[in-house]
């Protein structure tokens, strides 16, 4: 089942449905998430039941990332184990390195691991969740390295819309202001940035870094059906079709849901093949050559 005839179909970013992978549907903070966006969570499965589901649904390729982040470590995965899991995927998971944001020299040695020696496509920082901003300058020699070693960086900017809810207070909205990116993309030019989670409330803004910036992405992970965010659609069908990726955030949203939203935002078809699949099959042939 083909979304777009002649092109793969890329869900940028998901997670599998085994247990060690659903845990953190069961804290506070994504039972929130869940309960705004109406959605439930799935039953558990291996990961051959996780890929079924993808045939089901149409989806090809899904990227998969390892987390680490010091007030959302109930979430984590490590990147061990999402590095077994993709060998496990017969080449349907690529995989994303969970960098620290707070790992200092030790972080920035990892990356060069995670690339060379455990064949990550990219790597991705959170920094919400460690209680800072994507332009804070400990993060400059992690992006140096990525540089350096050809790879984007996925950064998980969008707040969730929660405060308070666990143990720690929840994130600062200034955490996801774009500008942070668009500063990051101005330091480093040479730097493919994967701008996550629509940095929903600031739709607008998303548009206008990606539009500064020829290596800014930008992901409809989760977000992208919120009111405010109808501008998304208007930016990838006139402004920039070709920066534009399919993320679900499943499970905390089906992938036949986030599909639905997408195609009723008035996006053309021949964007949408951009968006579904074409986008991220291109970015990551780029990624790929270049190292």
């Amino acid at each position: 089942m083909s979304w777009i005839d002649g092109e793969v179909v890329i869900d940028f970013r998901s997670r599998p449905t085994t247990p060690e992978c659903l845990k953190y549907l069961d804290t506070p903070q994504v039972r929130r998430v869940m309960e705004i966006l109406g959605t439930s969570a799935p039953a558990p499965t291996d990961l051959s039941g996780y890929l079924e589901y993808l045939s089901e649904v149409g989806v090809d390729r899904v990227g998969l990332f390892g987390h680490v982040a010091q007030d959302t470590n109930d979430w984590d995965i490590s990147n061990e184990r999402v590095a077994e899991l993709a060998a496990q995927s017969g080449g349907r998971i690529f995989t994303f390195a969970g960098i620290s944001c707070r790992g200092g020299m030790s972080a920035v040695r990892y990356v060069e691991h995670a690339i060379r020696d455990l064949s990550f496509a990219g790597i991705s920082l959170e920094p919400f969740g460690d209680r800072t901003t994507a332009d804070d300058r400990v993060l400059y020699p992690i992006y140096a390295k990525a540089c350096e070693l050809g790879v984007p960086v996925a950064i998980t900017a969008g707040p969730l819309p929660y405060a308070g809810l666990g143990p720690v207070e929840g994130p600062a909205l200034w955490s996801a202001e774009p500008i942070a990116i668009d500063r990051v993309a101005t330091d480093f030019p040479e730097l493919t940035i994967i701008y996550s989670h629509t940095s929903w409330p600031w739709s607008n803004a998303v548009i206008a870094v990606a539009l500064r910036h020829p290596r800014v992405y930008f992901d409809t992970e989760l977000y992208y059906g919120l009111p405010g965010n109808e501008v998304l659609g208007l930016a990838i069908d006139r402004l920039v079709p070709e920066r534009a990726l399919f993320s679900s955030g499943y499970p905390i949203v089906p992938i036949e849901k986030a599909r639905k939203e997408i195609e009723s935002s008035g996006i053309q078809p021949k964007h949408l093949a951009g968006v579904f699949g074409g986008n991220a099959r291109r970015l990551l042939e780029m990624t790929q050559a270049a190292r």
